[in-house]
């Protein structure tokens, strides 16, 4: 008798754990990488002041007079507040690290809602992966097409 009810010698009906999806999850979590480590960069920047300093800024101006005229409009500016300018890289290192996160549990194949929501936030070019977004859209592109599939579906734990 046949415990699994399947032809001799055809595999059994388990669903299969997809290779592509572990590929799709380090692949997500390396341009996350990136992008974290952008933000930081970003962040520390921020939080120093590099380049906030209008002559290193307009070192490169030949003219005189117009590098006059950019002093005064930075100085018009207020130069930037340093507690503005970290809260863009605060939110890409935040995002980002949950990009991480939830592509390990994709890669475990642990929580779909989790993968789902990282591969969206992986596509979403200006907000999240800054200048990353040449390798996490279409990244995040394969993860979604995999995620959409049933079988893949089938085969998270959540």
């Amino acid at each position: 008798m046949n415990p699994t009810g399947q032809p001799f010698g055809a595999p059994p009906s388990v669903a299969p754990r997809n290779e592509q999806v572990g590929l799709a999850a380090i692949l997500m979590m390396v341009a996350a990488g990136l992008a974290l480590a952008y933000g930081l960069f970003s962040l520390v920047s921020a939080a120093t002041g590099v380049g906030s300093d209008p002559d290193t800024a307009l070192a490169f101006v030949k003219d005189p007079a117009l590098k006059e005229k950019m002093r005064e409009l930075f100085a018009k500016s207020g130069g930037g507040s340093r507690v503005v300018g970290m809260i863009w890289p605060l939110i890409m290192v935040a995002a980002n690290a949950f990009i991480i996160f939830a592509s390990l549990k994709m890669k475990n194949f642990e929580s779909y809602n989790l993968a789902m929501a990282a591969a969206v936030m992986s596509v979403i070019p200006c907000c999240f992966n800054s200048c990353c977004c040449i390798t996490s859209m279409p990244v995040g592109i394969f993860a979604l097409v995999l995620l959409m599939k049933p079988e893949v579906k089938a085969s998270f734990t959540s």
